[in-house]
């Protein structure tokens, strides 16, 4: 077939259909050139569905089932978004990866426990594996090829978002900013690649699912700390009010006790001395008030004796 009319029909199969004006424009081509028109329109539909077959095998290959569940899965997916089940992915930088938090995992463990962390020997090994993992994700280069951008963008989602703990925040921040890096790179280098548009929103429902549960605990946190405020207030003013009463009524026995001695009722007096006894917090007060007890005892005890 001639090489113009082979030509024609490459550039019209490059998105894998062919319109009505491609046809046309072809089939009148061929005429043109001597070509049986009938024969240029058979070759044309194999071509077509030559085409159609490759892309629905394509299509197929990207596709997985997880054997936890019976979900249908894009290939590149780390994790089963139905069931949560994690697959095992033939990938060079999943490997790579595992391979170096390994290795490092064994060269921590041969270490040394200096004296002040050996009270927490476990926390201090976690501590140091994940301050060199993050290190190494900081460090780590974006792959060339898009399966493999993919497929560490889709690890590192699911690593950020991954519950932490007090030892494991720095290894989570790191994967959230290489998960941020390569969203950059993709709405750039795959911005028309449905697969990775995929991943982009996957990442955005999983921002926003983050930022709701900060909120979530952040209101938590700050209903509880006023709360808290709120009772340690009410406490410092239920012991004031305590205070002020056990004052007032200790004046009142005094102010009762100052009455009788002018009327000259020492005994009665001396009865209402052993009511002066502070009750409440405060070492100070109450070696107040049994000072202010033992010298009335004593003014009341010579004033008998005098009469």
């Amino acid at each position: 077939m001639n090489q113009e009319i082979e030509k024609l029909i490459d550039l019209a199969l490059a998105d894998g259909e062919i319109t009505d004006k491609e046809r046309s424009v072809i089939l009148k081509k061929s005429e043109k050139l001597g070509e049986d028109p009938d024969e240029v329109e058979m070759i044309l539909d194999g071509r077509l569905h030559e085409s159609k077959k490759l892309k629905t095998k394509e299509k197929v290959g990207n596709i997985k089932v997880c054997p936890s569940c019976g979900e249908s899965v894009k290939s590149f997916q780390i994790n089963c978004s139905s069931c949560g089940h994690e697959f095992n992915i033939d990938s060079n930088i999943i490997k790579i990866i595992q391979e170096k938090f390994n290795e490092i995992e064994i060269s921590v463990n041969k270490k040394e426990v200096p004296l002040v962390d050996r009270i927490d020997v476990e926390g201090f090994y976690q501590r140091q594996i994940n301050k060199y993992q993050s290190r190494f994700i900081d460090n780590l280069e974006i792959p060339k090829s898009k399966g493999e951008i993919l497929n560490l963008f889709s690890l590192s989602i699911t690593q950020s978002n991954k519950t932490s703990t007090n030892n494991d925040n720095d290894l989570r921040n790191a994967w959230k900013l290489k998960s941020q890096q390569l969203k950059n790179i993709i709405e750039i280098q795959l911005k028309n690649d449905s697969d990775a548009k995929q991943l982009i929103d996957f990442f955005n429902k999983s921002q926003k699912v983050y930022f709701s549960k900060k909120l979530k605990y952040t209101l938590m946190w700050v209903t509880g700390s006023i709360f808290f405020i709120f009772f340690i207030t009410l406490m410092v003013i239920n012991e004031n009010r305590e205070k002020r009463d056990l004052i007032d009524k200790l004046e009142k026995i005094e102010n009762q006790i100052l009455d009788l001695v002018k009327e000259g009722k020492y005994d009665r007096a001396l009865i209402l001395t052993d009511q002066i006894i502070w009750t409440h917090k405060g070492k100070e007060l109450r070696k107040q008030y049994s000072d202010k007890k033992k010298s009335l005892e004593d003014k009341i005890n010579n004033l008998k004796k005098g009469n």
